[in-house]
């Protein structure tokens, strides 16, 4: 079994968010990561990219 390392992206839902776990997805280091997404919305395109999300609440 691989050690995988467990990066936390914020802003998943955002083009700063998605474009970081996209550039990591497409390079060498893909299989070693898995990512945590970070938000306030709920189902953003990059959190379905995640392997676990953690929601919060503002309000």
């Amino acid at each position: 079994m691989e050690n995988k390392i467990n990066i936390g992206v914020t802003g998943t839902g955002s083009l700063i968010g998605q474009a970081v776990i996209k550039s990591v997805m497409r390079s060498d280091l893909n299989a070693t990561i898995d990512f945590i997404g970070l938000d306030y919305f709920n189902k953003t395109v990059g959190s379905f990219w995640c392997k676990k999300i953690i929601y919060s609440q503002i309000f």
